[in-house]
């Protein structure tokens, strides 16, 4: 049996790691998020300089 002070269920809720992780998710999440809308922008762009 693990030792109670470093079980999983004694971390602290806020922290460097939990950070962190939440950082990167909220990152990926904000970049599909604005590729789709850059992409339609840029061709929007593109189609009024064609006419």
């Amino acid at each position: 049996m693990a030792e109670p002070s470093k079980s999983l269920a004694n971390l602290p809720y806020t922290g460097c790691v939990g950070i962190l992780l939440l950082l990167i998710i909220g990152g990926v999440f904000l970049v599909f998020a604005v590729r789709p809308y850059y992409l339609s922008h840029r061709a929007e762009a593109t189609a009024n300089i064609l006419i």
